[in-house]
């Protein structure tokens, strides 16, 4: 059991990939969250293309992930993945959501305590 199973505060609970998870559950859904989610997934256009099937319109894809201005995406030494602003807002156009918002922030520190790992936090509505 997971983690988050063990807790036992969720009315439901599904741990799986996110494409497999999505279509075997195969249901319509109008809000999606990935916080710390896509940073282990390079090439993002599947699962937008994923959540994009099952979502309703005007349901919203909220999620963050840690930043890079080298290349679209990158595989970090941490194991992480980091995307560019750029590489996200062609995903999700291409995918056919709207970006409603958009920060770069802070969202935790280095393993070494010293260091803020930068990111991005998005929202996307499903067009």
């Amino acid at each position: 059991m997971s983690l988050a199973g063990k807790k036992k505060v969720y009315d439901e609970l599904y741990v799986d990939d996110i494409i497999d998870g999505m279509n075997s559950l195969n249901t319509r859904i109008n809000l999606v969250v990935a916080s710390d989610v896509l940073v282990y997934i390079g090439d993002l256009l599947p699962v937008f293309n994923c959540v994009k099937k099952y979502s309703t319109q005007g349901s919203v894809f909220a999620f963050s992930t840690e930043h890079t201005d080298r290349q679209e995406f990158v595989l970090q030494n941490t194991g992480r993945y980091a995307h560019s602003k750029d590489y996200l807002l062609s995903v999700i156009e291409e995918a056919g959501f709207h970006l409603k918002y958009f920060t770069k922030t802070r969202l935790r520190k280095h393993k070494d305590k010293d260091n803020w790992i930068i990111g991005g936090i998005y929202l996307a509505v499903d067009q």
